[in-house]
């Protein structure tokens, strides 16, 4: 997620303003990607289902149940319900830290940083639940700013689930953090959860500084 270059270290405090900019989620203008026609949960029961390589992938999504009853909670109108519950910084041998997506208010959030250690190793985890309905193609995307320059963009496929009673916890491909006293200092970010329909399930911003040591 982080990459060079960066601009020199900044000792100033952290800048909580507002950089909430549509354009830093704009798709690649030569994306060919197309999402599929949005369907409701008996429909995908119903689809192809003699084809063998589809009914295992409903499965994954849907489970083994044969009714839909069974199988997992709906909503009347078919709608899907989501809830994004926490971000997580994950670093082996040390405890999680984590953002209550939930619980916490978008002025809080924006106030939340993230302490990393330059060189170190880590992953981001997503805790989500979805309550009703299937979440197609659900993706994180994320900006990353520095003394008001966008200095990184990332893009994480999060997946396809049907609603579950359990929370669902993804986690992303490690990532190192940059090392060296240029890459130390305070980073804004604006955070966004978006699905193959174009519904925007958060958006947030918060923080993080790359330091020597924890």
């Amino acid at each position: 997620m982080l990459q060079h270059p960066y601009a020199p270290a900044d000792t100033e405090p952290m800048n909580h303003g507002n950089i909430d900019d549509d354009d830093d989620f704009l798709p690649d203008s030569d994306s060919k990607y197309r999402p599929g026609t949005k369907k409701s949960v008996s429909e995908y029961l119903a689809l192809d289902a003699e084809d063998p390589s589809l009914a295992a992938w409903k499965a994954s999504l849907l489970g083994n149940s044969s009714s839909l009853e069974d199988s997992i909670p709906t909503s009347p109108e078919n709608t899907t319900n989501v809830t994004l519950l926490q971000l997580a910084l994950e670093v082996a041998g040390r405890p999680d830290v984590v953002v209550d997506l939930a619980g916490l208010t978008e002025e809080q959030l924006a106030q939340t940083v993230f302490t990393i250690k330059e060189g170190v190793e880590y992953r981001i985890k997503v805790q989500f639940h979805v309550r009703t309905g299937i979440l197609s193609g659900l993706k994180y995307l994320q900006s990353v700013r520095r003394l008001g320059v966008t200095v990184d963009r990332t893009s994480e496929m999060v997946g396809s689930y049907a609603a579950q009673r359990e929370p669902i916890t993804v986690r992303f491909a490690p990532e190192e953090a940059p090392a060296g006293v240029l890459a130390r200092g305070n980073y804004e970010v604006l955070s966004q959860f978006v699905d193959d329909d174009g519904v925007v399930h958060k958006r947030f911003q918060w923080a993080f500084e790359i330091q020597k040591d924890w």
